[in-house]
């Protein structure tokens, strides 16, 4: 699954920060048991980067 953040019909959010940002996560991610990403995360303002993969999953 390719995300995207300005697709905001996709998106479902998860409340508020304390700061009062709204939390935004693709509705997929919200509805799957489990999630493995793979890829890379670029973090833009000091070019670090994340994991390659990872796994999530659901508590039930």
């Amino acid at each position: 699954m390719d995300h995207s953040s300005y697709d905001l019909k996709n998106l479902v959010s998860l409340g508020l920060t304390e700061d009062g940002t709204e939390v935004l996560v693709n509705r997929k991610a919200v509805e799957a048991d489990l999630l493995i990403g793979i890829g890379q995360i670029v973090q833009q303002l000091d070019g670090l980067t994340g994991f390659r993969s990872s796994t999530m999953s659901r508590k039930s």
